[in-house]
């Protein structure tokens, strides 16, 4: 939610396809447009399984945000379980940790992650990963998928230089300045220890993915050197502004013009 204003706000909404809550609808609805169409669309956005690449022009790339899958997990069990609006808020709400990770109840507690990179939806539900099992051929599949199709694979925990390389490998003018959105509001509820092995126990294909995404995030950064250290550090400078509106995008662009021209 908060990486969608910031890329959106690169296209044209003319040439912009959402992919929004009724995900698999929203998807169905995109496969089924005229060829002519879909090859129009310069941003495809939202929750979707890998594979969708291949409805749309030749040599289009992903982006994707991971999060640490011990994090993930936690925070949609809790969300489950104190979202009432939720259609599985009822079933999810008297479950234990351990109950709802061996429930099925949902695709998305034991490696999600890796069953949306690899492809692994649910037959005729392009949007929902499947329930069956996965093996370390998925993962590799995962990890392939990453290499070769994907521009960017960044991680929550290292957001803004996750932006700062989708600006410079899309060569954006300006800063991709944010404001956090779909944050937890209130104390966040403290995960064991005993807790967060189950987790782990259940996203064991996960832990590997984030793992491997992460260092070559790490890889890509220290490559950029002092330069990018040096962006980085203006970026959450001017964020801290926008993020207080003490900014606007606009001056964002201009400062952004005369940073370039200093260096």
């Amino acid at each position: 939610m908060t990486l969608r204003p910031v890329v959106s706000k690169r296209y044209k909404l003319s040439t912009t396809y959402r992919i929004e809550s009724d995900v698999n609808a929203d998807i169905n609805r995109f496969i089924a447009m005229p060829a002519t169409d879909r090859y129009s669309i310069d941003l495809l956005m939202g929750h979707m399984s890998f594979g969708l690449h291949e409805y749309l022009e030749p040599g289009t790339k992903y982006v994707t945000v991971l999060r640490d899958p011990i994090e993930r997990v936690w925070s949609e069990y809790r969300f489950l379980r104190s979202n009432t609006f939720h259609p599985l808020h009822t079933a999810v709400s008297n479950m234990s940790l351990q109950d709802y990770l061996t429930s099925n109840i949902t695709n998305q507690a034991s490696n999600g992650q890796t069953r949306l990179l690899c492809g692994n939806h649910k037959p005729g539900f392009p949007g929902i990963a499947a329930r069956d099992a996965l093996h370390e051929g998925h993962l590799q599949l995962a990890i392939n998928n990453l290499k070769y199709h994907f521009l960017v694979a960044g991680s929550q925990e290292y957001f803004d230089e996750t932006l700062l390389l989708l600006k410079a490998r899309l060569k954006w003018w300006g800063w991709p300045v944010y404001v956090r959105r779909n944050v937890t509001l209130g104390k966040k509820e403290a995960l064991t220890s005993e807790e967060a092995e189950l987790i782990r126990s259940a996203n064991t294909l996960d832990v590997e993915l984030y793992q491997h995404v992460m260092n070559v995030l790490k890889s890509d950064i220290q490559r950029g050197g002092e330069k990018f250290q040096g962006q980085l550090r203006r970026f959450r400078k001017l964020n801290r502004w926008y993020q207080f509106g003490l900014l606007l995008p606009l001056h964002c662009k201009i400062v952004a013009r005369r940073l370039i021209g200093k260096q």
